[in-house]
């Protein structure tokens, strides 16, 4: 079981380290105080939910959207859109798409070939606002079938706040449902959002090289000290980038029972690392939108040796935190890597160039495996509640 309260208390149930006791970790100021009402959420892990009917439209109808796009019935001029009331019909753009207002029938689920271009969006999104549009699938990304720029996030997001569902037959990733940023399978959500919703993910940073087998040790290290300290459904998210850090860290959180998820970046000769369980893909320029996204999901960053991309995310984190943003995560620099970069903090502060609550979260650890003490010293010792609580049941 695992329980959530959603105003700043995180429950962790289940931990090697709290002998069963579920207790919540109150994050707040100093004083105590009493909350006269909690709400409780409780969640199923993933694999609990694997029999239930599907309920999404592109599970139910997966055979017929492959029928479609093998077929070239659905293509760059025609769209296939399916109601209720007409059931499944086929219908020919024109240049101004200012026919579809007219055409389309309430709730209608559009299925297109390729991610709508800047003039078709805009009619989706009248014809979502005239309740026209219920479900939006297509095959191809706008950027090489794989890739989004920021103007297309926010055409989805617009989309899903007015109760559209959106859909990706990805060519190579499958059937995904776009879910709080997110391409994911539909059974993945369950999982996801109980980790999403509790902050239970963390952000794992490091070269996009080849990894050494100490690193590769400390990664497997940190991964289950990571998986310690929450005990349940947690997850790790990277950069994505194949045959680096990033992938080897897929791997290994797959293989521990972790989710695994990936925020893809369009670098030009950097292959993706496929086999994740959620994603989302950006452009090759919204850098800033990357990391982003990274930063609001996470409650953790996890930084291993890495060159000019891992000391700028790092970075970017030090400039949100002196701006008020994100003050409260922790940063892990992992290994005797970071001992120059421990340094230069430790100067910067002393010359007054730099607020020292700037890096007043940031830790410096030998070893992955001190990833749960690191985390326990930040957010609260679980060792420290155990005792408590059973101090006070005596």
């Amino acid at each position: 079981m695992y329980i959530i309260d959603p105003e700043h208390s995180d429950a962790r149930v289940g931990s090697t380290h709290t002998n069963g006791i579920i207790y919540l970790e109150l994050v707040g100021g100093e004083k105590d105080f009493i909350k006269e009402m909690a709400h409780f959420e409780i969640y199923k892990p993933a694999s609990s939910l694997q029999n239930v009917t599907r309920k999404f439209y592109i599970d139910r109808n997966s055979a017929l959207l492959r029928k479609l796009y093998a077929e070239q019935a659905v293509n760059e001029k025609t769209i296939a859109a399916v109601s209720e009331s007409e059931g499944q019909r086929f219908i020919k753009l024109n240049q101004r798409y200012d026919q579809l207002l007219h055409e389309l029938k309430p709730d209608t689920a559009l299925i297109l070939q390729d991610f709508p271009n800047r003039r078709l969006a805009s009619y989706l999104i009248v014809a979502a606002d005239l309740g026209l549009l219920s479900d939006l699938t297509f095959r191809k990304a706008p950027e090489e079938e794989y890739f989004f720029r920021s103007e297309h996030l926010v055409f989805m997001n617009t989309l899903q706040d007015m109760g559209v569902k959106i859909y990706w037959k990805s060519p190579l990733q499958g059937d995904l449902v776009l879910y709080k940023r997110f391409f994911m399978r539909s059974s993945i959500i369950p999982s996801f959002h109980e980790a999403f919703s509790s902050r239970k993910l963390a952000a794992i940073y490091g070269t996009a090289g080849a990894v050494d087998a100490d690193t590769r040790k400390e990664i497997i290290d940190s991964i289950k000290s990571f998986k310690d300290f929450h005990g349940g459904i947690c997850g790790i998210l990277t950069g994505g980038s194949a045959g680096s850090i990033m992938s080897f860290v897929s791997k290994t959180a797959s293989s521990l029972g972790l989710l695994c998820g990936a925020v893809y970046w369009k670098i030009p000769g950097v292959d993706i690392y496929s086999q994740v369980d959620f994603a989302a893909h950006l452009g090759r320029n919204d850098l800033l939108e990357r990391q982003e996204i990274l930063s609001e999901t996470t409650e953790a960053d996890i930084y291993f040796k890495g060159g000019v991309g891992t000391n700028l995310e790092n970075a970017i984190t030090f400039v949100k935190k002196k701006l008020g943003i994100g003050y409260y995560k922790p940063q892990i620099f992992v290994g005797e890597f970071y001992k120059p970069l421990q340094d230069l903090l430790s100067h910067l502060t002393s010359e007054g160039m730099v607020d020292p609550g700037v890096f007043k979260n940031c830790y410096f650890i030998k070893h992955g495996a001190e990833i749960f003490e690191t985390l326990c010293r930040h957010f609260g010792s679980e060792d420290k509640m155990v005792l408590e609580v059973s101090v006070n049941e005596n």
